[in-house]
């Protein structure tokens, strides 16, 4: 519930997000950091754009050293409601890269950042 609690407001206040999950070419739990900034958002060193909705937050558009990131996710979806999270790679067309299964945490608030 604090993770929905942090992400009710827009994401203009800078919020720190801890996402954990699982990636099927490794046959592992994998965790990510997810700092949202307004408009943008940084994942892993590349930046992404934010695109809010009352029930998602929508992450695309990787950037990294001012060029695309190819080797990054294409699309972060996150729920704003459960914390559970997608993580699309390009090539991948309707398979998830990393997500978030139902043992695992999903997206949690770490610390809201002022």
């Amino acid at each position: 519930m604090i993770f929905a609690l942090a992400l009710t407001q827009q994401a203009s206040a800078e919020t720190l997000l801890q996402c954990f999950g699982y990636r099927l070419s490794l046959a592992a739990t994998i965790s990510h950091y997810i700092d949202i900034n307004g408009l943008h958002a940084d994942v892993d060193g590349a930046r992404y754009d934010v695109h809010e909705a009352a029930a998602a937050i929508t992450l695309d558009n990787p950037i990294r050293d001012g060029q695309p990131d190819t080797n990054a996710p294409v699309r972060i979806e996150i729920n704003r409601v459960d914390g559970r999270y997608f993580m699309m790679f390009a090539g991948q067309p309707g398979q998830a890269g990393d997500w978030s299964r139902p043992q695992d945490q999903g997206c949690k608030a770490v610390t809201p950042k002022f």
